[in-house]
């Protein structure tokens, strides 16, 4: 079954790159601004919240040394 679940994000890369993802993946979203960022509705099964969830870890999270 799938749910709409949500993710905001102010930076412009990622919400290209985020919505070059979901729709190589043909996952239905809707996309809007929010404040100074963006806002995705994503309707999304539960194969699809892990398969974005490991792409936003793999590809979007890095480190930071001081």
């Amino acid at each position: 079954m799938k749910k709409w679940m949500w993710f905001e994000t102010s930076w412009r890369t990622l919400k290209e790159d985020m919505r070059e993802f979901l729709q190589a993946h043909g996952i239905k979203y809707e996309l809007s601004g929010c404040g100074v960022g963006w806002h995705f509705e994503v309707l999304c099964s539960p194969e699809d919240v892990e398969l974005i969830n490991n792409w936003l870890d793999r590809d979007t999270i890095t480190e930071v040394r001081a």
